[in-house]
């Protein structure tokens, strides 16, 4: 707790990050052998409620609220074993200050948790293959920290690929945006929050 409390301050005067946007293009299809098939629901204020965190509960509301999708899997008893965000227009990716103009025909995948009771599962794998699979026809995007790797393995092994990378930094109240790499196709997209 200590710990945590710690890193959130440590937030607020100093921020180094890397940050990938990785793109799952709709047509390639990746089947992992030993994935067990979960049902993926979309996910309402009903289930929301039951979240115990109220910070993620008042996140998940404000989606909601956006006209944005979460999908989850839930455990027999109701309870949210993991939940991912869909948008399909633009939506901001807060550890960069950058919007994200989601391309035609794509969507963007972001506020991805697992409580962890059951963290280790692949839950998170799991749900980009449904995501995959729902939205066959749309190209995936997806921001992550490289140094996130249980996230950024699952995110390579269900076929993602880098299409951006931003470096991020800020102390006190200077901070800098760098742009290491941007695809061609994704230049566009990107404007200041």
């Amino acid at each position: 707790m200590i710990k945590k409390i710690y890193r959130n301050l440590l937030r607020l005067f100093y921020v180094n990050n890397k940050i990938l946007i990785l793109k799952k293009d709709s047509k390639k299809n990746i089947n992992l052998k030993d994935q067990e098939v979960f049902q993926v629901e979309a996910l309402t204020n009903l289930d929301i409620e039951k979240i115990h965190h109220g910070l993620r509960r008042v996140v998940l509301e404000r989606e909601l609220a956006d006209s944005n999708t979460i999908l989850g899997f839930k455990s027999e008893d109701g309870y949210i074993k993991h939940y991912s965000c869909i948008s399909i227009n633009k939506h901001g990716i807060g550890e960069i200050k950058q919007t994200f103009i989601i391309p035609e025909e794509a969507v963007y995948i972001y506020n991805c948790f697992t409580d962890e009771s059951y963290r280790g599962k692949k839950l998170f794998q799991k749900m980009l293959l449904a995501i995959d699979d729902l939205y066959s026809t749309k190209d995936k995007y997806i921001a992550v920290s490289p140094g996130n790797l249980p996230s950024y393995n699952a995110i390579k092994k269900v076929g993602f690929y880098k299409v951006a990378e931003f470096q991020y930094r800020k102390i006190f109240f200077w901070e800098n945006l760098k742009r290491n790499y941007i695809s061609d196709s994704l230049v566009h997209c990107f404007e200041n929050s």
